[in-house]
């Protein structure tokens, strides 16, 4: 893993190199973890966040971590919770 990687992503997980993988195989591996980084920019640099501080802002984003947490077409879920 490259330094500039590991601050990009602190969670990210580095896996050995394959020499088994095709280049294929390997842009299929890192394209999720790429879409999961640029909607987390997008969701974390939103506007809406600067209109909100201290608690309020907390709750929202809990809020939100909650919602996330409810499979979608499933509200039932969410109220056994």
């Amino acid at each position: 893993m490259t330094q500039s990687r590991a601050v990009l992503n602190p969670h990210h997980i580095a896996r050995p190199p394959t020499t088994g993988y095709t280049e294929q195989q390997s842009a299929e591996v890192t394209r999720p973890e790429a879409d999961v980084m640029r909607l987390a920019t997008i969701v974390t640099g939103h506007a809406c966040w600067g209109s909100l501080s201290g608690p309020e802002l907390v709750e929202a984003r809990m809020g939100l971590i909650s919602a996330a947490k409810v499979p979608a077409g499933r509200p039932d879920v969410a109220e056994a919770a």
